[in-house]
């Protein structure tokens, strides 16, 4: 679904990452690394925002580079700690989220009753706390019709609830021909990752440990 090939990136003269080849097919990898292994850097190179050596390519053919508008179009990314310009609300977000993602209204309605964003949607973003925060960056992750959803550090700050609902949103995603690609230190469910592909990042490498 997914396929990285030749991929390099240097922060100045260090080689943070260099990964021959790695194809990520859908269902639900669990992305595992120490910090500073380079789990956040290769989120960002697969969802388009970082600037790479090598090729991505979404199937059937559309590339990173030659077709990032449309591939950004299925890629969905929710990064570890989101940053939103203050004085927009949610609701000028998801708004801007569905425009550029294609969603709809019945979507939004969806995940807000899901993560329980309705009371406070219509506030600056500034004004939420963290794990209000964290929710609302989630929750733009599933908006539109995404084939990959990129998930950094999702349970950090969300509360038990929130985090179950998460596992019953990705749940449900996984019906669908998407890819979930997730990463996490926090303490998981292990039961629901128990049939998840495991991929260690680190050593300047990525490796499947799992299939």
């Amino acid at each position: 679904m997914l396929l990285l090939s030749n991929i390099q990136k240097h922060y100045h003269h260090f080689l943070a990452l260099d990964i021959p080849e790695i194809k990520f097919e859908k269902g639900l990898s669990w992305i595992k690394g120490a910090n500073g292994s380079g789990k956040t850097t290769l989120f960002k190179i697969i969802s388009g925002i970082a600037p790479f050596k090598g090729e991505i390519i979404l199937n059937p053919n559309i590339s990173c580079k030659k077709n990032p508008q449309q591939y950004r179009l299925f890629v969905n990314y929710a990064p570890a700690e989101p940053v939103y310009p203050t004085f927009l609300t949610g609701n000028d977000l998801l708004d801007f989220y569905v425009s550029c993602k294609n969603g709809n209204a019945a979507q939004v309605k969806m995940l807000c009753d899901i993560f329980n964003m309705h009371e406070y949607i219509k506030n600056p973003v500034g004004t939420y706390s963290s794990g209000m925060l964290k929710k609302f960056s989630i929750a733009c992750a599933f908006i539109g019709n995404p084939k990959i959803i990129v998930l950094d550090e999702p349970l950090i700050t969300l509360d038990e609830p929130s985090a179950n609902n998460l596992y019953d949103l990705i749940k449900e995603t996984l019906t669908k021909e998407v890819a979930v690609l997730i990463s996490s230190h926090q303490k998981v469910n292990l039961s629901f990752f128990e049939k998840c592909n495991d991929y260690l990042v680190g050593n300047k490498t990525v490796l499947q440990l799992t299939s």
